[in-house]
């Protein structure tokens, strides 16, 4: 399977909106429980308003998550049926990153 430069380009910026916690947040919210209104979200989450609408349309813009006017709600859900897959995968099976930073002893300066 070969991938273009476009495919890419998109999983680039997938990997890039999702790497801010808040929006890994609100990914994993909409893994479990989508679909979720923005104000049931909103009820959910410790943020402004503003703050949530910002990761939305950031999440949206990018292919993350699709919305969906339903009435006066806005419904959201996952665009890609893997993510939330892939967010299992990552928030629950330890790196071998991970396992370094817990027994790495502290950081020495070095002397001029």
């Amino acid at each position: 399977m070969s991938t273009t430069e476009i495919d890419l380009r998109r999983a680039a910026g997938i990997f890039k909106v999702l790497g801010h916690p808040e929006r890994i947040r609100i990914a994993a919210r909409l893994a479990d429980r989508a679909p979720l209104t923005q104000h049931q979200l909103l009820q959910e989450l410790p943020w402004a308003q503003s703050t949530v609408a910002r990761h939305i349309g950031l999440m949206r813009e990018r292919g993350v998550i699709v919305c969906t006017l339903r009435g006066n709600e806005v419904e959201l859900r996952l665009a890609n049926v893997l993510v939330p897959r892939r967010l299992a995968l990552i928030t629950t099976h330890p790196t071998p990153a991970d396992a370094t930073a817990v027994g790495r002893a502290p950081r020495r300066e070095l002397a001029s």
